[in-house]
């Protein structure tokens, strides 16, 4: 991480050059001759690839990935791409992911003379969200897919060594044998064998804290342990809101027997844009309409569980549940910081001041968390109660007063667990004058 003036840019090459060789630095030594380095679309800079290009050498081999910035042009090459150009997309584990499609651009792009020989460029296209709906450019709407490039030196036949380059096991089998341990989250609804094994297995939870309740499995990935986390409160949560989406789809759905196919098919690629309906909906052989009530059943099995997979045997189940709920914490703190108390560039130019300001704001975080662990209750429900605390200011013909709102239950119960005292029903008071 480094501290930089607010007024820096995002795409400062002598900042990305300096992060990359302190990140570099940090690595031992004798794990230095191959190196693998994934960058966001600020760095797509011809001065950092040519950098990264200059850090390979006979004895050190470095391949990188780059988010690119899509332009008309790049989008006139996609539109260039034959259907058949397109391949599935595979997770981490090799299983393919519906709705998600990587393609090479790299012949048809008109950028790319601009850039040094051997580079690559892959196009992914995925089903866009509602969040994503109203970034989508002209060409994006049109086609109904969301498209994203990265710039690779990554050849096409893979990093020589490991196989699908970034495979999940590789990496867990390369961590193992350096010594260290993991622990990660896995994607319950995976096809792959393990995961399906893992949530098979039989046996009883054992609650550890709170809500939280464990169970380890063996599967026969030799040297992984994996850890099923199940919270009631969490699975009544899922379950109340997959009610909510199959009372929507089945709104949207209904009656659409007596329709055109083509009405269906246009109310069907409606939904296929709602990440929440989608997944329920099923088209019969004959293209009517139906909630699929197997993939009902198949989310109930997953309410309020999560799976956890660690490399280490001298951790308890306990340790690694709650060691990943830490690290769930931690990302939740960056997040209440960007959105919550809303911390954004500012642009101090001493380095006094923005430490200040960084800390102000961890205090204002910190002060978030005690209040949270003190009353129960998240911090948006707790600024949404204490807002309807009013203040009014009255003038007669007396004086003037000001005098707050009555306290609810909810306002008490909020600051006798906060250990704090009601503030006076009149704040000031203050005579007319003559």
């Amino acid at each position: 991480m480094l501290l930089r003036p607010g007024s820096a840019g995002p795409d400062t090459v002598t900042d990305h050059v300096e992060v990359l060789g302190a990140a570099i630095a940090q690595v031992p030594a004798r794990f230095r001759g191959r190196i693998m380095v994934r960058v966001d679309g600020a760095g797509a800079s011809h001065e950092l690839i040519d950098h990264l290009l200059k850090l390979a050498s006979p004895r050190r081999k470095v391949l990188f990935t780059c988010g690119w910035m899509i332009t008309p042009a790049d989008e006139d090459a996609i539109r260039l791409l034959p259907g058949s150009a397109w391949k599935p997309g595979v997770d981490q584990d090799g299983n393919p992911e519906e709705d998600k499609h990587v393609a090479e651009i790299t012949h048809l792009m008109s950028r790319a003379g601009k850039w040094p020989e051997g580079l690559r460029w892959i196009v992914r296209r995925t089903k866009p969200s509602r969040r994503h709906a109203g970034n989508l450019t002209a060409y994006e709407k049109a086609t109904g897919w969301r498209y994203s490039i990265i710039c690779t030196s990554i050849p096409a036949t893979g990093i020589p060594g490991v196989p699908g380059s970034h495979h999940s096991r590789e990496n867990r089998r390369h961590l193992m044998r350096a010594g260290g341990a993991y622990i990660l989250g896995e994607k319950l609804r995976s096809a792959a064998p393990d995961i399906q094994a893992a949530l098979s297995r039989q046996g009883r939870y054992r609650q550890v804290a709170g809500n939280m309740h464990v169970k380890e499995v063996r599967v026969d990935d030799a040297g992984d342990r994996m850890v099923i986390c199940y919270n009631p409160e969490a699975a009544t949560r899922d379950a109340a809101i997959r009610g909510q989406l199959i009372t929507q789809l089945t709104g949207m759905i209904e009656g659409t027997d007596t329709l055109s196919a083509t009405d269906r098919a246009r109310l069907s690629g409606v939904i296929s844009a709602k990440d929440g309906l989608k997944k329920f909906l099923k088209t019969t052989t004959s293209g009517l309409l139906r909630i699929d009530t197997a993939r009902i059943r198949a989310e109930q099995r997953l309410d309020g569980k999560f799976l956890l997979r660690c490399g280490d045997a001298r951790i308890s189940a306990e340790d690694i549940a709650l060691g990943y709920k830490q690290l769930l914490e931690v990302e939740r703190g960056w997040r209440d910081m960007k959105q919550i108390i809303d911390l954004r560039p500012v642009c101090h130019h001493l380095e006094d001041r923005i430490r200040a300001h960084v800390t102000l704001c961890w205090l204002a975080l910190l002060l978030i968390r005690i209040t949270e662990t003190a009353t129960g209750q998240t911090w948006n429900h707790l600024r949404a109660e204490l807002q309807r605390i009013h203040l009014g200011t009255f003038a007669g013909d007396h004086g003037t007063f000001t005098h707050r709102t009555q306290l609810t239950a909810s306002h008490k119960h909020i600051l006798k667990a906060l250990d704090l005292a009601e503030p006076p029903l009149v704040i000031s008071a203050a005579p007319a004058t003559p």
